[in-house]
C-alpha cells in the first residue's frame, strides 16, 4: 500500500511541473494551497502585493498588474521570460518584478527579438533580494529603439511569483546555474506556449516632450557621472532629487541663479529632479551614469 501511495504522489508531483518542450520540463508549477504538491490553483490576489509601476518612466512596458495572475512557483536556476513590445525610442532605467515572497535572490535582464524570439542581451541588473510586492533593480540607463523585448529572470531558489495561464504567450527559458554569467545571446533557449510573468521595465521615453518646465531654467550635462550644472534667468531656490522608489536621496537651497549639484555618491539609474525657481516648480527626468 505505501508503494502504491508513494508512486501515486511521485505521478502528482510530476503532473504538476509537466509545462514541456522538446521533451525538457519547464521551471514552473502551480501552487494549491492545501495540497504539498503542485497543482493548479485558482486566481489569488494579495492585498500586500503593490502592483503599481515605479512611475518614473513613461514609456514603461511589461505588467504591473497582478490582477488575473496566478500563484505559482518558478523554479531555480532557469533564466525565463516573455516579450513585451515598446511603441517608441526609450531608456532603460529599470528591471522590474512582482512577488509573493522574500527567499530567493534574483538576476535579471533584457534581450532583444528576432523575429519572434530572442536573440542579444542588451542589459542586465546586479543580483539582487526579492522583496515582498515590487522590485525594482536599477541597471545602466541604456537607450533601445522601438520594437520587442525579452524580460527574463533567474532565481536562486524555487519562489513563489505570480503567473497567467492560458494565455498565447511565448515564453523561452533556458537552465542556468544561479549566479554564472547571464548569456550574451539567446540562441538554444527552449521556448514553450501558454504563460505569462509580472515583469515590467521602466522606461524614459527618449522623444517625449516634458510639458511641466520652467523657462530660463536649464541643466547639463545629462546623462551626468559627477554633477549637474543648474543655470537660470531667475533665482533657484531649492533643487531636490528623488529615486525611481519616491526615496528623496538630495534636498539642496541654491538661492543663486547658477550653480552646480553633486551627484557623484549616486548609484547609476533614473532620478526625478524637482527644482523649484522664483515660485515655480517644475519636474525633470535625470540620469547618472
Amino acid at each position: 500500500m505505501k508503494k502504491i501511495t508513494l508512486m501515486f504522489v511521485f505521478f502528482i508531483c510530476l503532473v504538476g511541473f509537466s509545462q514541456t518542450n522538446n521533451s525538457r520540463n519547464a521551471p514552473i508549477s502551480y501552487l494549491d494551497d492545501n495540497n504539498p504538491t503542485y497543482a493548479q490553483s485558482e486566481p489569488r490576489v494579495s492585498s500586500n502585493v503593490e502592483i503599481t509601476a515605479s512611475g518614473v518612466g513613461d514609456c514603461d512596458i511589461g505588467n504591473v498588474d497582478a490582477i488575473g495572475f496566478t500563484s505559482g512557483v518558478i523554479g531555480a536556476n532557469y533564466l525565463i521570460g516573455v516579450a513585451f513590445t515598446l511603441e517608441e525610442e526609450g531608456t532603460i532605467n529599470s528591471i522590474n518584478s512582482i512577488s509573493l515572497e522574500t527567499s530567493s535572490l534574483v538576476q535579471m535582464a533584457v534581450y532583444n527579438d528576432l523575429t519572434g524570439v530572442p536573440d542579444d542581451l542588451i542589459v542586465f541588473s546586479e543580483i539582487a533580494e526579492v522583496v515582498n510586492g515590487m522590485n525594482v533593480y536599477p541597471v545602466t540607463p541604456t537607450v533601445i529603439p522601438p520594437g520587442d523585448y525579452w524580460i527574463m529572470a533567474v532565481y536562486e531558489l524555487a519562489i513563489d511569483s505570480r503567473v497567467k495561464q492560458g494565455t498565447d504567450n511565448t515564453v523561452y527559458y533556458t537552465e542556468l546555474p544561479f549566479g554564472d554569467p547571464i548569456p550574451t545571446n539567446a540562441s538554444g533557449f527552449i521556448s514553450y506556449v501558454g504563460q505569462d510573468f509580472l515583469f515590467s521595465l521602466d522606461i524614459t521615453c527618449v522623444l517625449g516632450t516634458n510639458d511641466n518646465t520652467i523657462e530660463g531654467f536649464s541643466f547639463y550635462p545629462n546623462p551626468a557621472t559627477d554633477a549637474i550644472n543648474l543655470n537660470s534667468t531667475e533665482n533657484i531656490e531649492r533643487v531636490t532629487i528623488y529615486n525611481i522608489l519616491g526615496q528623496k536621496v538630495i534636498d539642496q537651497d541654491i538661492n543663486a541663479t547658477s550653480s552646480q549639484l553633486n551627484v557623484s555618491n549616486l548609484v547609476t539609474g533614473a532620478y526625478l529632479m524637482q527644482v523649484s525657481v522664483d515660485g515655480k516648480t517644475a519636474t525633470y527626468k535625470v540620469l547618472k551614469n
